[in-house]
This record gives C-alpha cells, structure tokens and sequence, in this order.
C-alpha cells in the first residue's frame, strides 16, 4: 500500500479546520492509499516538520500534498520543501487549493487548481502506474506544471462529500468541523471570484452521505456543530429540506453556521422555517452595501431599504422561535463604485442603531491584478466598473501607511524580513485601485471605523472558534466572560505533540 501525507494549510486565526484535505484523504483511502492529513500546518516551526517527516517517510511513500484555502505560499514552506527535495529527492510534492499559487519561488512539482479529487487520481496514477498523460496548464503558479481540474477534471457535482475523519486527526469533541453540502452556486456577482458560479439544477450531496457523515462523527468524538463551506447555501428551498429531514432524524441536535443569502429569506420566508426545522441558526448575510446604485451595479438587485428592514423582521422571527441559538453577522464590501465616506457614514449610523450588539464586518475590495487569481467580472474589466491602478508613487505611500498599521517602519526600496514582508507581497497581488470616490487605502482605513463603531461580538463563525471549550449554548450567550477559555496556541501544541508522540 502506498502512503502519502497532506499538509493542511486551510486553518487561520482561531477558526474550524478547513475540509478539502479531509475530503481528499478519503477519496484516496477509498483506492487503498494510506494518507495522513497534518493539521495547523503554517503553525508547525521547520525542525517539527522536520522531525515528523523522518517518522513517516519510508519506502512507500510517495508524495506529499500540501492543501491551500489561499493563494500565497509562506516562506517556511518553501524552506521545508527544499529539505524534502534534498533529503528525499524521489517524493514528488504536489499542491492544491481553490486557485492558483502565487509565489516566485517553485517549490511544488505540480499544482492541481480547483475540486482535486479526480484530477489528483489520475495525477498518481501518471506518475506511479504508468496511467495516461495529464491535462497541463503551461502558466506558471508556484508549481513546475499545473492542473485545472475544474476545467479537465471535474468534481461537481459530487453526490458524496464525506470527509472521513480518523482518530489519528485528534478531533475534539467541542470543535465545530467543517461541512460541504454541495459544489458552486448559482448566482454570478460581478466581484465575486469563487471558482464555480452560475451552476443549474441540483448540485447537492446526497441525503444518506450527510446522514452517515454526522452520525459517524458524533458517535466516533461527540462532534454536534458545524461550519459550512457552501457559497449560498440557501440557494434552493429543496435543498434546505432536503437536510432539514435528516437533522429531525438524528439522536442528537447539531447546530450549523454559514452563508445566507438574506434577500433570498426575504422574499421567500418558508426558507426561515426550514432552516430552523435544519437548527442552521448561524447566519452570515453578505449584504455587500446599503447604497442602492453599488448594489445595482454588482448584481444585487433588492433594493437595500427592504433588505435592512427584511434582516430586522428575520432577526425577530430566530429570536422569538429559534431557541435562544440564532447567531447573525452582517457583512459589507467597502470600496464598491458610487460608495462615499458619506454613504458609508449613513451604513455605521444604521447599523450602530439597529444592529448594535450583533456581529458587524466590513471588507475591502480586493481586485485580483495577478494573471493566476480566479478572475471575477470586475477583475476582467475593472475600468468599465470606474476603477483605475494608482500611480506608483501612490502605491508606495500605500505601502509605507500598510507598513505603520502593521508596526514596521518601511524605507523606500527596503526588504522587510519578518512576518510583515509576507502580507506586503500579498497586497501586491491585488490592484490598488482608486475610482473617483476612494482608493482602497481609503476602504481599509474605513474598515476600522466599522469595526470601531459598536463592541465586538463573535459572529456566526467566530463562535465556533478552537480557543473555546463552552457549548453553542454557552457560545452564543452575549457576554464572552461566560466561556471556557483555552489559546488556539494551547491547541495547535497539543496537537503537534500528539502528532509527534
């Protein structure tokens, strides 16, 4: 039996882990491949890595996968990489996540972009079985050759999304896993950059394997609670109930959090109910503006003063039935055309007093520059949304402003080497955009006047963060003192250790 181990790179901050290894790992195990996936893995120092690679490389391993929920690869990887490469040179390194690498430094031997299951298959069986040629792609991501799996291997929809978790993956039992309900969505948002939009008809997993996998994981660690990683995942009401009839036949009541779309629980209430009937109780709205000429323009298309009052009535309805569990974030993109500090002044004063005590985030827009990001409709033809790239001065002035909200002190053409270096070459990858009312140092200034307007409250994903013990009960209560408080340090060392025992 051959053996392989994938490093998991999808966990930041003090979040859920990211699924795509898991899932992978089982597709692989399923064709008598022994994998093991390593978690936390931008947390391990390069002797741990070092150490756990001599205790599980022996005669049949051959390769090592390092699975990416982002785009850029962190200097201590390409490092440990080159270990491998001069210690063991016969391992073949392959990497894979939702879009391509960004990196100057080739340190993988193939990158597969997208859903990976098929396309890394037929990868293996090309290097060790003497399978048919790959599907390359001849642009430079990070990887000596890359693969569009989405394009030449798909993997959706997919009617068995199980991730398949061993004891060997130390799940405990208050983590909240992540869980995929189904593959792309059906709405296409002109800045919105997820590798499949626009999908017709029923993309879903099917009911047993959701039944089987949530059964499985609680009588195996006692798991109840779930982030999910699907795009939209009320995009159709047969979906919802769908699930809604498996969670009624659980012995036990699990709790899910994840995307909403809020217009869609608007204008078709019977979709509230059945998300209650599912305990899906987290709820992220991506509301993107309340400015009615950037929403129109994006492709949203409810005009935003049904939308406030539409979230109000739904945040009554989960209040007054949902059992005290409903748990809501609002989230807006800063940055999008016709937005002004007055329209944004105008979104702070509605939400400080109407959604004062909920959870409130506000991102920049992000206009991929990079030939390899996933390109949205704004990245394609940014002018034609009135975007123009600053000036290189501006750029530089960008930098050095990034650099002081950061702590460090950037000196024109300096090399920073620290921590900090690697988030400047991330910005770069973006275009710093400005348009007639802002540029995005303006968006990520006012960023912090949102975050800044009311006290902070977990939202629906920060509740199920790994720096808690406390039940969901005890998550959602409005005063933070009331939880068990650990450090997501505390974990990822117990973690590394028991990995290394």
């Amino acid at each position: 039996m051959y053996n392989a181990l994938i490093f998991n790179f999808g966990t930041h901050s003090a979040s859920s882990r990211s699924v795509g290894a898991y899932i992978i790992a089982k597709h692989l195990r399923d064709q008598n491949w022994d994998i093991e996936v390593i978690e936390f893995a931008k947390e391990w120092n390069l002797e741990q890595l070092k150490q756990l690679t001599r205790s599980r490389i022996n005669k049949n391993t051959k390769f090592l996968g390092f699975s990416y929920l982002y785009t850029y690869i962190a200097k201590r990887t390409a490092e440990y990489c080159k270990w491998v490469k001069e210690t063991y040179p016969d391992i073949v390194l392959i990497s894979g996540g939702a879009t391509n690498l960004i990196s100057d430094n080739i340190v993988f031997d193939y990158h597969i972009q997208g859903y990976s299951e098929y396309a890394l298959t037929d990868l293996l069986s090309y290097l060790f079985s003497n399978g048919p040629p790959i599907k390359f792609s001849m642009i430079n991501s990070g990887a000596k050759k890359t693969i569009p799996a989405n394009e030449f291997y798909p993997a959706f929809p997919k009617r068995s999304l199980k991730a398949g978790y061993q004891d060997r993956d130390y799940i405990l039992e208050n983590e909240w896993l992540t869980i995929e309900f189904s593959r792309g969505c059906k709405f296409s948002c002109d800045f919105c950059n997820f590798p499949i939009l626009g999908v017709k008809g029923d993309h879903t997993r099917d009911a047993i394997d959701f039944y089987e996998e949530v059964s499985e994981n609680y009588d195996k660690f006692g798991v109840k609670n779930y982030n999910v990683s699907d795009e939209t995942f009320n995009d159709r009401i047969e979906k919802i109930s769908k699930y809604a009839d498996v969670v009624e036949k659980l012995n036990f009541v699990p709790f899910f959090s994840g995307f909403v779309r809020a217009d869609l629980l608007i204008s078709n209430p019977q979709q509230q109910e059945e998300l209650l009937r599912m305990n899906f109780l987290g709820h992220h709205y991506g509301l993107e503006s309340f400015n009615k000429q950037s929403v129109k323009i994006v492709g949203k298309g409810m005009d935003p003063e049904r939308i406030k009052n539409g979230v109000l009535d739904i945040k009554n309805y989960y209040q007054n039935n949902g059992r005290k569990m409903y748990r809501e974030s609002i989230s807006l993109v800063l940055g999008l055309q016709y937005e002004t500090n007055e329209t944004l002044d105008k979104s702070v004063q509605w939400l400080v007093e109407n959604w004062n005590g909920e959870n409130i985030v506000a991102f920049t827009l992000m206009i991929g520059e990079h030939e390899l990001i996933n390109p949205s409709k704004m990245t394609l033809n940014y002018k034609k949304y009135g975007y123009e790239k600053m000036t290189e001065e501006e750029i530089l002035i960008t930098d050095q402003e990034f650099a002081v909200d950061h702590g460090f002190t950037l000196a024109k053409g300096a090399v920073l080497e620290n921590t900090y270096s690697d988030h400047l070459e991330h910005w770069r990858k973006y275009l710093y955009w400005k348009n007639k009312d802002m540029n995005i140092r303006d968006a990520v200034k006012y960023s912090h006047i949102f975050h800044n307007a009311a006290p902070y409250i977990r939202g629906c994903w920060q509740i199920g963060s790994l720096d808690s013990v406390a039940s969901v009960e005890e998550r959602i209560k409005p005063n933070d003192d009331t939880f068990k408080w650990v450090t997501y340090t505390d974990r990822v060392v117990q973690y590394i250790r028991k990995k290394l025992n």
